[in-house]
């Protein structure tokens, strides 16, 4: 069930994914049956690795940045490989998860940004949390 989102809500929301995207996302976070928490995580990515297109939750599997010349669909693949490594490997522990998903001194991460990533994403995570994101109804 949806939950209708206050003003601030709604800012907080689009300030940390776009409108354009967030039908997107929560669509996949639905498709795979992601809980709250894990929903958050996947926006809380989302915000967290900012990619372009090809890169937008940081997926760099070339089979997961396939379709970087057409935006939508990589938007499409990047949350679902995004949302099926939560699925599958983050069991509420964001430090083991940050290992996995982010490791620090990855040879993909030749400028150390990795060493940021779970603060971040924590960040993010608790701001959905303290506006009590569940899902978007959209209207």
């Amino acid at each position: 069930m949806a939950n209708k989102f206050s003003k601030q809500i709604k800012e907080t929301v689009q300030n940390i994914v776009p409108s354009n995207e967030r039908l997107v996302i929560d669509t996949v976070a639905s498709q795979y049956k992601l809980d709250d928490e894990e929903r958050r995580l996947l926006f809380a990515i989302r915000k967290a690795e900012s990619g372009g297109a090809g890169r937008e939750f940081g997926i760099l599997d070339p089979k997961a940045m396939r379709f970087k010349d057409d935006p939508v669909r990589s938007l499409i693949i990047q949350a679902q490989w995004a949302a099926g490594t939560i699925k599958k490997r983050y069991k509420g522990n964001l430090d083991k998860f940050s290992e996995r998903f982010a490791p620090i001194g990855a040879s993909n991460d030749p400028t150390g940004l990795n060493k940021n990533w779970k603060s971040n994403v924590s960040h993010y995570m608790n701001e959905l949390k303290e506006t009590g994101y569940k899902t978007y109804e959209y209207d």
